[in-house]
C-alpha cells in the first residue's frame, strides 16, 4: 500500500462518517439535535475538503 492511499484512507472514513453523521442528526428534529449535527457536518466538511491539498501534495 503505497503512503498517499494509507494517508487518504485514514482521512477519508472519519470525514465521511463526520458527515454522514451531521447529516442524519440535522434531520433528525424530533430529538432536537439540529445544532450538534450542523457543527458535527460541518467538522466532516472540512476534514473531506483537507483531503484536495493533502492528495495534490503527496508525491509517490
Amino acid at each position: 500500500m503505497k503512503k498517499r492511499d494509507l494517508i487518504t484512507m485514514f482521512l477519508c472514513v472519519p470525514g465521511a462518517g463526520l458527515f454522514a453523521l451531521g447529516t442524519g442528526m440535522c434531520m433528525t428534529m424530533l430529538w432536537g439535535m439540529l445544532v450538534p449535527g450542523v457543527a458535527v457536518g460541518f467538522a466532516g466538511i472540512v476534514l473531506l475538503l483537507c483531503l484536495i491539498p493533502l492528495c495534490r501534495g503527496i508525491k509517490e
